[in-house]
């Protein structure tokens, strides 16, 4: 019923031509007087409408660019037709809110004609074309600064219709945009014409980048249809892409606090699938599919949508045949609740009857009933006061429509005002950085590995110099800090640290100078200036006069380290300067580091760098020295066995399958067990279409020939299968025809794949990599009880960039009980024009290695010294990252010691440590709220290691009765 009333909302296409963007008429005097580059703001933003209901279509700049302007009472729109006839503005003009996202004060330096960046087009965004000149339909489309032709269809105080249009390689676009009298809706009418001479395959899209409300907050939601009836992902800043299936033709986003709804909708008929993708700066893409159609020479195929917004709205929580809507409650004193019930119908349905029961858990508090008169494509609410001495958690109503069944719905019962930020509590007072030497020529200070040092701040210390540097260790573990040297004295050039031997202050046992290595600090640009994080192994620094030097020291307690303190001092060396020794204090624990990793990892590296060697076993070594695992692993199923297969008429064919030959064999040996690499890919992202019979045995019998070479070799139960990167809902289907041929070749190979947990897919997928922040720990924590295994996997600059908190991922994997961690990928560079991480690592794909010399050639197309590996410098956030993992492996310990304790003892004291060690394995608590709230404290990430080590070694004098 709903798309029948939708098919009827869109305006017919108008035959009249009035003219081209340029024939509109001339700009006002206020346009004119208008010195400002952000014009907009005030010929087109700020200017009341000239007549209260009516439409009406005027001309603007921005910048040097033309603007065209369709408005009426209710809203206002606004368009580029010289850059890809981009939307950038659908203004609920009762506040003022621009409900989508654009950057436009990025365009000033700009004028027609120019090559625009592709990054501030991205950050135009608005709405935009996604088809290439072939009819492709991924982003970035081919037309995003094409200049558009515009015809003026309709200009009359009942219709505004403009009509934009490009065309391309393969294909011609022609995009009509229709405003209305009294009405909010703005319609697209997207037309695609295939002007080759050849058939070719299109899937047209519709992408709205959306901040509703004016802007994106961390309470706002977006809902689309489902077979539940509406599925709410919360707003995430951080890149993350949703695919979902649609059960109807809509997808809303919605923002509580200013109270307002946008809703695009569409014929159900004609789509394939939406999409969703949350932004890191701060907006959100809101995307329908159109079905994939095969179009001849010269026909067309089109994708209709209508945009919507709805104030006085704050949320959408629950769907329904023909109607969608919220249940809020807010509670004042004395249990006194307000109701709040609101309904957007997507059809007629006249009347609305709802009778709700009001719950907490299973206990039955309360009714209300209410009625509502809807419109089409319209809101309408109602609040009703109760008087409750409960509190209230759910609702279960029925709606009753004028000639329909009865509607029935069980909603939780949402308080539509944004949550607050999580408040955390810090863990230490005291900060880790302090002043070790004050001189006259120099200044010398200590920053934990958790911390970042600037080139130019000045750092000044409220207490003495304190020449000390007390660190804690396990055998196995790698512990570091950093030295920052200012020089107030002209230059000092050539300081290197000279270790030696330390001393244990009781026995006498030696931490040898070998356990101690050094690296010096580069330094890389940042929007707010440069940072330490490249790591030089083994080079001097050079400390210029009012500028910071950075010393990177990196301790490796061997395992068979003997318990104790050790002492003794880092001295230096300089050209032309004396630099006092620092006293050095570690205290190596009792227990040891574990060698195997108690959490999965997958590191990619991938081949924007053509270095030999790039996904092999050359780099594997260094990334087991972070504790890192490598992702997928290419090329190593092709040594050929020759087997029978059966063709399309059931014949017995002979034919070859891949498997693996010896050097294979010999590389998963090393990572497995040389390495200590918990698990491999050695599959990745194949599909095909399973559509005839021999395509469907062909698969079987190499798969199964596959998972039989490594089931020989005893590698099958540490393998797994990247089956497809990211699909498609439109491809599900597909999906799990694919993943059962794969059961049927062997049931043992784990199937994995990068995406939310999502309930179309239940029961073919082992392993689900979740994108960051989108992780749903309740789905996660029902699919493990079914064995099924939850990793979350990102490339976002949030966690993994330069100054961020990538220490905190091991914590993360702790507190949402992850299987692993993957990231994607560890040496892919900014942008395509930036190739080089030492000028820019500030993109959400920062890399964590660099190479060893700043050198590019365009024209060759990889670095220079690509020959070797010898450019893989680490940096200080790799070094982070291992911390990370390795307080994982203490919480692994702590648990482990835990669950002995309560084996060993009884007694009331021993009772009182369990429970006292029980709370702290929630630790994470303290300084994670959620993917969101977290400490950006050194002191933290240090203090909450050293707690659990502390406890750790109470635990196990407890258990053993024995100190070592």
């Amino acid at each position: 019923m709903a798309k029948d009333i939708r098919k009827r909302c869109r305006i017919p296409e108008r035959r009249r031509v009035i003219g081209a963007w340029w024939s509109l008429r001339p700009p006002t005097s206020l346009h004119r007087q208008a010195n400002l580059f952000f014009l907009f703001l005030t010929t087109v933003l700020a200017v009341p409408s000239t007549s209260s209901a009516q439409c009406e279509i005027s001309q603007g700049k921005l910048g040097n660019f033309q603007t065209v302007v369709m408005e009426n009472e209710l809203v206002r729109v606004s368009v580029l037709p010289q850059i890809g006839g981009r939307i950038f503005e659908y203004t609920l003009k009762s506040s003022g809110n621009n409900q989508l996202y654009a950057e436009v004060e990025k365009l000033e330096e700009f004028k027609p004609g120019d090559e625009i960046p592709r990054g501030i087009v991205y950050n135009i965004s608005g709405y935009e074309d996604i088809i290439k000149e072939s009819g492709d339909w991924h982003w970035p489309g081919d037309f995003q600064q094409v200049p558009y032709a515009l015809e003026i269809l309709a200009d009359s105080p009942d219709e505004a219709t403009i009509r934009l249009s490009a065309a391309g390689g393969s294909v011609r676009i022609e995009r009509t945009h229709t405003l209305t009298r009294d009405s909010a809706m703005l319609s697209h009418m997207l037309k695609v014409t295939n002007s080759s001479e050849a058939e070719i395959e299109m899937m047209l899209r519709h992408k709205a980048g959306t901040r509703v409300g004016g802007e994106a907050r961390m309470g706002d939601a977006v809902a689309y249809p489902s077979k539940s009836g509406v599925v709410r992902k919360p707003f995430f800043p951080g890149n993350i892409w949703f695919d979902f299936l649609l059960t109807d033709g809509w997808v809303a986003a919605s923002d509580p606090l200013a109270r307002e709804t946008f809703l695009i909708t569409s014929d159900f008929e004609s789509l394939s699938n939406g999409g969703l993708w949350f932004d890191k700066q701060y907006f959100y893409n809101l995307e329908f599919f159109g079905r994939k159609q095969r179009v001849p020479a010269g026909e067309s195929v089109t994708l209709d949508t209508q945009w919507h917004v709805f104030d006085d709205f704050p949320l959408i929580t629950f769907a329904a045949d023909g109607f969608l809507g919220y249940f809020a409650a807010s509670q004042g004193e004395e249990r006194d609740v307000e109701i709040d019930t609101g309904i957007i119908a997507l059809e007629e349905i006249g009347t609305l009857s709802v009778h709700g029961l009001l719950y907490y858990g299973p206990n039955r508090i309360d009714d209300f009933e209410t009625s509502l008169e809807t419109t089409p494509l319209g809101s309408t609410r109602s609040t009703q006061n109760k008087k409750l001495l409960s509190p209230v958690d759910e609702v279960r109503a029925e709606f009753t429509m004028e000639g329909s069944p009865v509607v029935k719905l069980d909603v939780p019962l949402i308080d539509t005002e944004p949550p607050e930020p999580v408040v955390l509590n810090p863990l230490a007072e005291e900060p880790y950085r302090y002043s070790l030497h004050d001189e006259p020529a120099y200044h010398l200070w200590v920053e934990s590995t958790a911390g970042h040092i600037r080139p130019d701040e000045v750092f000044e210390d409220s207490k003495p110099p304190r020449n000390l540097v007390e660190i804690d260790v396990l055998p196995n573990e790698y512990e570091c800090f950093q030295f920052a040297i200012r020089s107030k004295q002209g230059d000092i050039e050539g300081i290197e640290p000279v270790f030696e031997d330390l001393k244990e202050v009781n026995c006498g046992a030696t931490l040898g100078a070998g356990s101690f290595g050094f690296y010096r600090g580069a330094t890389v640009p940042q929007v707010d200036g440069a940072l330490f994080d490249p790591l030089v192994p083994d080079s001097p620094v050079m400390a210029c006069e009012e500028t910071n030097a950075m010393l990177f020291v990196e301790l490796h307690c061997d395992p068979m380290q003997l318990p104790g303190v050790y002492e003794g001092e880092i001295r230096f060396r300089s050209d032309g300067q004396e630099i006092r020794p620092v006293k050095v204090r570690v205290k190596v624990r009792s227990f040891r580091m574990p060698h195997a990793r108690s959490v999965d990892t997958a590191f990619w590296i991938w081949k924007t760098w053509t270095v030999k060697g790039a996904n092999n076993t050359d780099f594997w070594p260094n990334l087991a020295r972070y504790r890192l695992s490598p992702g997928w692993l290419k090329g190593q199923f092709h040594a050929a066995e020759e087997v029978e297969f059966l063709d399309a008429e059931g014949a017995v064919r002979t034919g070859n399958v891949e498997v693996g030959h010896d050097g294979a064999k010999a590389m998963y040996t090393e990572a497995l067990h040389d390495l200590n690499i918990n698990r491999i890919c050695p599959g990745y992202n194949i599909w095909g279409y399973a559509d005839t019979h021999e395509w469907k045995h062909r698969l079987v019998r190499n798969a199964r020939a596959q998972t039989d070479w490594l089931d020989r070799n005893g590698l099958l139960d540490r393998c797994y299968y990247q089956i497809v990167d990211e699909p498609l809902a439109s491809r599900f289907g597909q999906l799990q025809q694919v993943i059962k041929l794969y059961r049927q070749a062997n049931p043992d190979y784990t199937i994995m794949c990068t995406m939310p947990i999502n309930p179309d897919l239940y029961g073919y997928i082992d392993m689900w990599h979740v994108p960051w922040g989108a992780l749903d720990p309740e789905a996660a924590e029902e699919r493990r009880k079914l064995g099924e295994k939850v990793w979350c996997y990102n490339a976002n600059r949030d966690i993994t960039g330069v100054g961020k908190l990538p220490r905190l991922i091991g914590w993360f994997c702790w507190k949402y009980k992850l299987d692993g961690y993957m990231h994607y990928a560890i040496d892919y560079t900014d942008s395509e024009t930036t190739h080089s991480p030492w000028e820019n690592t500030g993109s959400r794909w920062a890399t964590f290695f660099y190479p060893s010399q700043n050198k590019w050639d365009p024209e060759l197309g990889y670095w220079e010294n690509s020959g070797t590996w010898d450019w893989a410098l680490p940096s200080i956030r790799l070094m982070q990252i291992r911390d990370g993992f390795e307080d994982y492996e203490y919480m692994k310990l702590l648990e482990r010691w835990v669950l002995l304790a309560k084996r060993h003892g009884r007694n009331e004291r021993n009772q009182a440590l369990i429970a006292e060690a029980e709370a702290m394995l929630k630790i994470e608590d303290n300084f994670i709220g959620n993917f969101i709230s977290y400490t950006q404290s050194p002191e933290d990430m240090m203090e909450a290691r050293r707690r659990v080590g502390d406890m750790i070694e109470r635990l196990r004098l407890d258990v053993t009765g024995e100190q070592f």
